[in-house]
């Protein structure tokens, strides 16, 4: 069962199935969901149907691509996530139709600031409450009520569930990342910051 590319699926049914057994992107995906119809196979899912797929974490990134991407398929806020929206490029190229690339790009509903994956299925994932894409209101919630949104700590690495990491202090000035950015100062640097009175 040589697997040449590596994609998953031998060589022999590469062969049989007319795909380049020698590139990892060419394989038969009747469904596209991104998992070959014999990774599906070997699941138990069903390759006609895009919406299934083994996700073992429930982040609706198939575990397939999770392995191919490097990624933990039984953590899940491990998956690719080239912009740092916190929504997976999965979610955003085969189920929102956004730019993975573009940090301000993703499917937000209800146009409160907080992408609908991270309100519908991020913060359940991590244990905290959903919330809902149709609602803006819920958008900027502060659960450890330390001061920054959850999604804010999410994107910045802290604990929403934890006051007391609200905010890195990257540059050690003294003022939090999240004030610096807010005021326009550079977080990265420790004479960049807000000093009305001098």
């Amino acid at each position: 069962n040589r697997d040449s590319d590596g994609d998953g699926v031998p060589d022999a049914v590469e062969l049989q199935e007319g795909t380049d057994p020698n590139d990892p992107n060419s394989y038969l995906d009747s469904d596209g969901d991104g998992v070959p119809d014999y990774v599906e196979g070997q699941d138990g899912t069903n390759p006609n149907d895009p919406a299934s797929y083994k996700d073992t974490d429930g982040d609706k990134v198939p575990d397939y691509v999770e392995g191919q991407d490097g990624t933990d398929p039984t953590d899940p806020a491990s998956y690719k996530d080239t912009d740092g929206d916190k929504v997976p490029d999965y979610v955003e190229t085969k189920l929102d139709g956004t730019n993975p690339g573009d940090p301000a790009s993703y499917k937000d509903t209800d146009g409160g600031g907080a992408p609908d994956y991270v309100e519908t299925v991020l913060y359940p994932n991590l244990g905290l409450p959903a919330g809902n894409p149709n609602d803006p209101s819920d958008d900027q919630r502060d659960s450890d009520g330390g001061g920054v949104s959850d999604y804010d700590e999410l994107k910045l690495g802290t604990d929403p569930s934890d006051p007391t990491d609200d905010s890195p202090d990257s540059d050690g000035d003294g003022v939090p990342d999240s004030v610096e950015q807010a005021q326009g100062t550079d977080p990265n640097d420790p004479t960049s910051y807000k000093d009305s009175d001098g």
